[in-house]
């Protein structure tokens, strides 16, 4: 009975341990909102698109003409007898409004690229922020799998206490032989040990989710437990729905646009500037009659620029973007080819998870009504011990399967859903 009782005051210190009051108790949706808080990899990404969205600002208003003021304040010193009265101050103010006219649309195709640029971190958020929804949600469900597992095998070590105590008051009248006796001893001390194991397990999964979520604390999470997966509704995706679908479409446009850039470098180029200033000589101080009137002045600049000969310089560049183009379709290509495949693949785990789930469901009514049946039997003497443990074990074991089955299927719901880009309708976020 020593290693009996060993394995029973080490189950007890684990279990209060994984049973110990952290602070508060985190249900499923909060555990979801504290990810999206305290995510740093997520706070990134809402950075990088506030910074694509002014860069687009930025692009679309080089189209815009620029307004400057300016001011300038000189002082001058003449050594010379033959101006006595030089006045060394002198100062001058200036309104220019200049607008770039016509550049071979390089302004129109840097702004486009940065709309296109902004469009993709916009995605790169919506999927990111997906992404780490579905990863919570999924640790959400180990943690909660394992937690029943430990509940699961709690219950089983209490039914063969149950046997391995009547067993032993028979055993001690001499009613059963000392084989029965040390076969439900062992069972109970196996038993034992994988609650041990599972409750090792379950506080891994506790310290895993805690991470996920970006806690620094020690809080204890509200296990899922009432389960209706065989009704679930599962998202039949379309691989272009997905992000990385059209992300690669976006992606492969701005390719696009760079190599049409860099080809133009080869065409003459033809540049359309002007500007329209209005000074204002001396506004502060003393004036010079007739010499400080305010003016007007309008200047139009247009440049032609061809490259001639620069020894192969631009082809090549030019090659060199249109090779970087091409590999960015072979790049945007084999993204969707993963997604397709990467799809079909959960689809076909989703058809065989449901079958298990039902064939499991089949098992487990079987396993009950076979332990029960046995188990009147044993009682009646017309059953064996070995029978009868076997059958224990193999309804606790078709509990743990069914368990485990219905949250692989919502972890599969969760990865359809962010393909489909529906996540917060699945896991139910407002």
């Amino acid at each position: 009975m020593i290693e009996t009782e060993r394995l029973a005051l080490i189950i007890t210190v684990l279990l209060a341990l994984a049973n110990f009051a952290h602070g508060e108790a985190i249900d499923f949706h909060a555990a979801l909102q504290r990810a999206l808080d305290k995510s740093p990899k997520y706070n990134s990404l809402v950075l990088t698109e506030r910074n694509a969205s002014l860069l687009e600002s930025n692009g679309w208003s080089a189209l815009l003409p620029s307004f400057d003021l300016n001011a300038t304040h000189t002082y001058t010193q003449k050594n010379e007898p033959l101006h006595p009265s030089h006045y060394p101050w002198s100062n001058q103010a200036g309104l220019m409004i200049t607008e770039n006219l016509y550049d071979n649309g390089d302004t129109w195709r840097a702004a486009k690229i940065a709309g296109l640029n902004r469009r993709i971190e916009a995605l790169n958020l919506q999927s990111g922020r997906s992404r780490l929804l579905v990863d919570v949600a999924k640790s959400f469900y180990d943690f909660s799998s394992a937690n029943g597992g430990v509940e699961l095998q709690k219950q089983q070590i209490e039914a063969l206490r149950l046997q391995f105590h009547t067993i032993e008051g028979r055993y001690l009248r001499g009613l059963r032989n000392s084989r029965d006796f040390l076969r439900i001893k062992t069972q109970l001390q196996s038993a034992e040990i994988g609650l041990i194991s599972q409750t090792l397990g379950l506080e891994n999964a506790r310290t895993a989710l805690r991470t996920m979520i970006g806690e620094d604390g020690q809080p204890d999470f509200v296990p899922l437990v009432q389960l209706e997966t065989p009704g679930l509704q599962f998202p039949v995706v379309n691989a272009e729905n997905s992000y990385d679908v059209r992300i690669a479409n976006l992606r492969e446009s701005v390719a696009t646009l760079i190599y049409e850039s860099l080809h133009r470098t080869e065409w003459p180029r033809l540049n359309l500037k002007s500007s329209y200033n209005y000074v204002q000589p001396q506004y502060f101080g003393g004036k010079n009659a007739g010499l400080d009137n305010p003016y007007w002045n309008f200047q139009a600049m247009v440049t032609l620029d061809y490259h001639l000969w620069d020894w192969g310089q631009t082809r090549r560049k030019i090659e060199v973007a249109e090779n970087l183009r091409r590999i960015e379709d072979n790049t945007q290509a084999q993204t969707r080819l993963q997604v397709v495949q990467n799809l079909d693949s959960l689809q076909k785990q989703v058809t065989l998870g449901k079958s298990s789930l039902l064939l499991s469901e089949q098992i487990l009514k079987s396993s009950e009504s076979s332990f029960h049946s046995l188990n009147l039997g044993y009682l009646e003497g017309r059953v064996n011990y070995i029978d009868l443990v076997t059958a224990l074990n193999d309804l606790y074991a078709s509990r743990s399967q069914n368990l485990n089955l219905r949250f692989s299927l919502l972890k599969l719901r969760a990865e359809l859903a962010h393909n489909e880009g529906t996540v917060d309708d699945v896991l139910k976020i407002h």
